[in-house]
């Protein structure tokens, strides 16, 4: 393929890029293509677009590593991104590395798959506290012979005994382990410790930013996809300084005092998923249980509600009915249970009659319920509400009983007289079948 630009893993965060030159080779038939970024006076902040399919392709076809080399009078922070997520990054001088298997799939990928809002593969950055000049040389170069380190560090315990801040350094190889668990979408890696303290593991090769992880003083701490192929790609980085190709630096940091031991595992995603799962439905189906038992509650609650205000509605319309109530003389029959078609003896009605005679002639009545009972209607005309379950009347209704009373009175003693003219002799209905007229 032609000349495509390449601006590699090295130039990110930066506070410039000066007066920066790209100069892009341009390869021919037989020329492979490169990449000379040239930066002087970096002072602030510079972000460039770079493209890289071109020397990844070439590599990748041509069975060789592409080799990054910086050259600068001070330190540069470089930081490479894709569609704004950090891909790699670090502090450097004069730094040469190499890139094999994962990176070039990776850097040939990133061409093939432009983010939205770009039109270019990478974004580089670069940064410098000291207005720091130089290179960068991206190119392509025949593999080399490289010492490979033929264990694998998963499944070993690992003691550490470290004083506060200071950070004890371990080389490790995770490639077989990590590979597995990308490969096989139902494992994962996972870190099991024993601490005194809570750490922070780093995963770092080749001066680059470590890549870091917090982890607990006890239990499992499983790896996310994510964070297993940015380890892979350290596993990719090749030092000249040792040249070992699938190792890297990893450390455990904290500010206290720690010890115990850790080992790295490749586990199931069963055994990290299985307990958070059931505790999940455990959860749903508490809230769900809550949730109807509230509204069972609050449906309850309506209904009391609603049954006392009808029951207090009620109350008001029995205690309006009761205080527009006209007092009856029948009233007098149900509060002192008296069966009024009881036969009531000639005696009691004569007294009766001789008592109310008297309250007629003195222009009083006695109150309800005192008739023939001369004690209690002189108490009860002295303290009306004194009467048991009578209510004290007013002008209006004590003026109706009165007129109701002396009407009852003069048909009652009309009753009496034509009772007591009657002929001894009459005969009745039975025995002439017709009743004789009174002289």
């Amino acid at each position: 393929m032609n000349t495509v630009f390449f601006c590699l893993l090295i130039l990110l965060l930066c506070r410039s890029i000066g007066n920066t030159k790209l100069v892009l080779t341009q390869s021919g038939p037989l020329t492979p293509p490169s990449l000379l970024i040239q930066f002087g006076n970096v002072s602030k902040q510079r972000h460039e677009g770079i493209n890289i399919t071109g020397i990844a392709d070439h590599a990748l076809h041509h069975d060789k590593f592409i080799k990054i080399e910086i050259s600068s009078d001070s330190l540069v922070h470089y930081q490479l991104y894709k569609c704004r997520e950090l891909v790699i990054g670090g502090k450097v001088g004069n730094k040469t590395w190499f890139l094999s298997e994962s990176w070039l799939v990776y850097l040939f990928s990133a061409g093939q798959h432009p983010c939205s809002f770009e039109n270019y593969d990478l974004s580089l950055f670069l940064s410098s506290a000291g207005n720091a000049s130089g290179l960068i040389k991206i190119e392509t170069m025949n593999k080399m012979r490289t010492s490979r380190y033929n264990g694998d560090d998963v499944n070993k315990k690992f003691e550490i005994n470290q004083w506060f801040r200071k950070v004890e350094q371990k080389r490790l190889s995770l490639k077989r382990a990590i590979s597995t668990a990308l490969t096989d979408g139902n494992t994962t890696l996972a870190l099991i410790t024993n601490l005194t303290k809570r750490p922070v593991v780093r995963f770092s090769k080749c001066q680059a930013d470590p890549l870091t992880v917090e982890i607990g003083k006890k239990g499992k701490a499983t790896l996310s996809k994510e964070k297993m192929i940015q380890i892979s790609r350290l596993h990719q980085l090749i030092c000249p300084e040792d040249r070992e190709k699938n190792v890297i630096d990893f450390s455990i940091f904290c500010e206290e005092r720690i010890k115990g031991d850790f080992m790295f595992a490749v586990i199931h995603q069963n055994d990290k998923s299985a307990t958070p799962l059931v505790l999940l439905v455990i959860g749903c189906i508490l809230v769900m249980v809550l949730v109807f038992f509230a509204g069972f509650c609050l449906v309850q609650f309506l209904k009391l509600l609603c049954r006392y205000r009808k029951d207090m509605k009620e109350k008001q319309r029995l205690e309006r009915m009761e205080k527009n109530k006209m007092p009856f003389p029948g009233d007098f029959f149900v509060q002192n249970k008296v069966n009024a078609y009881e036969e009531i003896p000639m005696t009691d009605m004569n007294v009766t009659t001789t008592e109310e005679n008297r309250s007629i002639e003195r222009g009083t009545l006695p109150k309800p319920g005192t008739i023939g009972q001369p004690g209690l209607e002189k108490q009860y005309e002295e303290i009306p509400s004194t009467v048991p379950n009578v209510r004290t009347p007013g002008t209006f209704n004590t003026l109706m009983r009165t007129i109701v009373r002396i009407l009852e009175t003069i048909v009652r003693r009309a009753t009496e007289n034509d009772h007591e003219e009657i002929a001894p002799g009459v005969m009745n209905r039975k025995d002439s079948g017709e009743y004789d007229t009174i002289d």
